[in-house]
């Protein structure tokens, strides 16, 4: 039976091909309506979050302040930390004009956490090269490029130093207001009484450890940090601590309000309703158009049951034509509509960071929306077909073509003289 039933849904369905065009192109608007919106709304979210993270200048999940060289060495054996970077605070530069640099030690890691790679040429390796942005240069009076010389001066520990440093690398600026200018590691080694610590007599940050991190999981990361920090000697209660400390990004780990999932909720669902009325109405007609066929399944003998899959098997063959064409043109559409929605932000946010990216969240969750809308809409249609009984739906159809008959004839007596025979 399982069989008949295939040959008898591939039957129809090839049979009805106007019918299968108008369902395919009612579950394609449905999946693009889902689509663009998810695509739109996640890369809303991911632009503001990113341009937020480039003006607080980091991208990571938390950071740890004031730690000395035994607990920065400790994070290596830290469970819930997939990677970490090393920053070395220096200090300010004295000897700028209008732009605020700061000077620090950092490695690769932190330096991608904290926007500050090279965009143009490499990483420092010499004592004497640094990383800078072009607007830093710039106050200096250097155009950036490779190779550019800079003077730079700093005090610290009480002593000022003035350095002569060539550029190894460059990035464009992400702040009009404040750069960094960074050191390789081997600028520290080099320089052992620029990094001594003396931070718990003096308060000096010259010498203390910084670094940004990317946790394995957030659930349940603040415990896990003020676990960490006791266990290191520090006091994670203290407000304005001095001393081991370690924040969460607040940025890249928002706090999800009530009203905010209220929302989305009440959104989702005004979709879901649209998108059920528009597929309702399609599938309703069609099976009214086909009521006297069921009506004749019945009569050989085929169960509701049997009818109910014989149309679910359909709606599934005409969603798996329509969800993925609506997933591509939906992304496609909310993609480049997204820029258009982000100029409504520039009062708000300026120099929008503009980042849509292809996740599987939006094609998940788009083409779930829409498997389940496709699932609500044809319930009723598929009861009345089931439970219609056979001569019933063979006197819809004669009732239908009755009343076209009874037109006709009308019209025919309308047009014979009164007194004719």
């Amino acid at each position: 039976m399982k069989n008949m039933l295939g040959v008898l849904a591939r039957r129809s369905f090839r049979a009805s091909r106007m019918r299968n065009l108008i369902a395919v192109l009612a579950i394609m608007l449905t999946t693009i309506l889902f689509t663009t919106v998810t695509t739109i709304g996640m890369g809303a979210t991911e632009s503001i979050t990113l341009t937020m993270q480039m003006l607080k200048g980091s991208r990571s999940d938390g950071d740890f302040h004031n730690m000395t060289v035994e607990q920065y060495e400790a994070l290596e054996g830290a469970d819930f930390i997939r990677e970490y970077g090393l920053r070395m605070p220096v200090g300010f530069l004295t000897n700028t004009t209008r732009h605020n640099i700061e000077f620090d030690v950092l490695d690769s890691v932190q330096a991608d956490l904290t926007f500050c790679m090279p965009v143009h040429g490499s990483v420092p390796k010499a004592e004497n090269e640094i990383v800078t942005s072009d607007a830093a240069l710039r106050d200096f009076g250097v155009e950036p490029e490779v190779g550019a010389a800079v003077t730079i001066a700093f005090t610290a520990h009480g002593r000022e130093y003035q350095m002569d440093m060539i550029v190894s690398g460059w990035f464009e600026a992400t702040s009009e207001q404040i750069s960094m200018m960074w050191a390789g590691t081997t600028f520290r080694d080099a320089h052992p009484d620029i990094f001594k610590y003396t931070y718990d007599q003096d308060r000096e940050m010259a010498g203390t450890y910084y670094s940004d991190f990317v946790a394995v999981s957030t659930a349940g990361l603040q415990e896990k940090l003020d676990r960490w920090v006791w266990q290191m000697g520090g006091d994670p209660e203290a407000a304005n601590s001095d001393n081991l400390s370690a924040t969460i990004n607040a940025v890249t780990n928002p706090v999800l309000e009530p009203m905010t999932l209220l929302l989305g909720a009440v959104i989702i669902v005004l979709f879901v309703l649209c998108g059920y009325l528009l597929i309702y109405n399609v599938f309703d007609i069609a099976v009214m158009q086909e009521i006297r066929r069921y009506g004749l399944y019945r009569t050989v003998g085929m169960s509701r049951r049997q009818i109910k899959k014989l149309i679910n098997l359909q709606a599934l063959w005409l969603s798996c034509v329509g969800i993925p064409l609506g997933l591509l043109t939906g992304y496609f559409v909310g993609k480049a509509t997204l820029p258009y929605m982000m100029r409504t932000l520039s009062s708000s946010y300026e120099n929008v960071a503009i980042n849509v990216n292809p996740s599987p969240i939006v094609f998940v969750g788009a083409a779930v929306l829409a498997a389940f809308t496709v699932f609500l809409s044809i319930r009723k249609p598929i009861r009345v077909a089931a439970n219609i009984p056979a001569l019933e739906a063979f006197r819809y159809v004669e009732a239908a073509g009755g009343r076209k008959t009874t037109k006709k004839s009308t019209a025919g007596n309308q047009s014979v003289p009164a007194g004719v025979v």
